[in-house]
């Protein structure tokens, strides 16, 4: 399908966005959840080999993916392994850069209003806290 000139990925589309050609955060919310369901059937293709036309149709009459075969396990394993992921990144890159930037502002300000701040004390345990990931 086109739209103003450009194509449409009708299988991820919500059925509103195709009539209408509206595209809200609602559908983008569609999206996702044939994205999600590709990744928890492991990469099944949505809709399986209908045609455009076929996925149209039959979603615009009620016709829904079915759940994905996947265990409780899996899926509960796959949601620690991302938010340890984040949580993960966050602590190793965002800490250490926050902590770095009030080092470098205790700094300034000791270089600004000649305050005995133990700057280098901060930056040894810094060091110290970074070898210790």
């Amino acid at each position: 399908m086109f739209v103003k000139g450009g194509r449409i990925p009708v299988r991820w589309t919500a059925p509103e966005a195709i009539a209408y050609r509206r595209f809200t955060s609602s559908s983008d919310v569609w999206g996702y959840g044939v994205v999600a369901w590709e990744v928890m059937s492991y990469g099944e293709h949505p809709y399986w080999n209908w045609s455009n036309d076929d996925v149209i149709n039959v979603v615009n009459s009620g016709f829904r993916l079915p759940p994905p075969m996947v265990s409780f396990q899996r899926l509960n394993f796959l949601s620690h392994f991302y938010l340890y992921k984040a949580a993960y990144n966050i602590f190793v890159f965002f800490i250490p850069s926050v902590y770095c930037l009030s080092v470098y502002q205790r700094d300034y300000s000791k270089k600004l209003f000649g305050s005995d701040l133990p700057s280098s004390l901060l930056k040894q345990r810094f060091e110290k806290f970074i070898t210790s990931l």
